[in-house]
């Protein structure tokens, strides 16, 4: 891959991951979830989804969406005006 390709893939997994908060408003989704529905059952590295929300933090921080991390159980996306 070059740099702009790989780039290009990892937008495509946090596309898909707001496309699942999207698709599961107002629930909890797992770590494991996000994983398997971002990248699919061959990549098992966890740290791909904590790079892959820190990311969706920033790109969310001046708009009324909020991703939360719920303890011991995964994200939740929150519109911070209901």
């Amino acid at each position: 891959f070059s740099s702009s390709a790989a780039s290009e893939v990892y937008k495509r997994q946090m596309y898909r991951i707001m496309f699942a908060f999207n698709l599961q408003q107002r629930r909890t989704l797992s770590k494991k979830f996000l994983l398997l529905y971002g990248w699919g059952p061959d990549n098992n590295v966890q740290n791909n989804v904590t790079v892959a929300i820190s990311e969706l933090r920033l790109m969310l921080r001046d708009t009324e969406m909020e991703i939360m991390t719920i303890r011991g159980q995964g994200y939740q996306l929150l519109n911070m005006t209901h």
